[in-house]
């Protein structure tokens, strides 16, 4: 926990943010789609047809993307999202890394909240 609170005061300081990012305790894929409480819940699905303009509620107090492992979710994970209330985008045709595609949502909500 101490490495990614050091990683996150290292990017806040050097994006200029005026808060650090809230990193909590790992837990399970399962627990986490079932037990969060955030407002607009969004899987990342690269089968799906919707792309995040057509689904995003800027007015949301709350948001939270789940962005996949390499090779993606698996169908049952993608079911028990969506069986739970999560909404299912897909970022478009190009093949994106993990660790890419967060980026990618960041910057397409930072440009729909402009």
């Amino acid at each position: 926990m101490s490495h990614w609170k050091n990683i996150s005061i290292s990017s806040s300081e050097q994006s200029e943010r005026n808060y650090l990012p809230n990193i909590k305790k790992i837990v399970s894929y399962q627990d986490y789609v079932e037990n969060c409480s955030h407002d607009q819940k969004i899987i990342l699905d690269t089968k799906s047809q919707k792309m995040l303009p057509s689904i995003y509620d800027n007015l949301a107090n709350s948001l939270s993307i789940l962005v996949g492992p390499e090779g993606d979710f698996t169908t049952q994970e993608i079911k028990l999202a969506l069986e739970l209330g999560w909404k299912e985008i897909n970022l478009g045709s190009s093949r994106l890394r993990t660790e890419t595609a967060g980026v990618v949502v960041a910057s397409v909500l930072a440009q729909i909240n402009m």
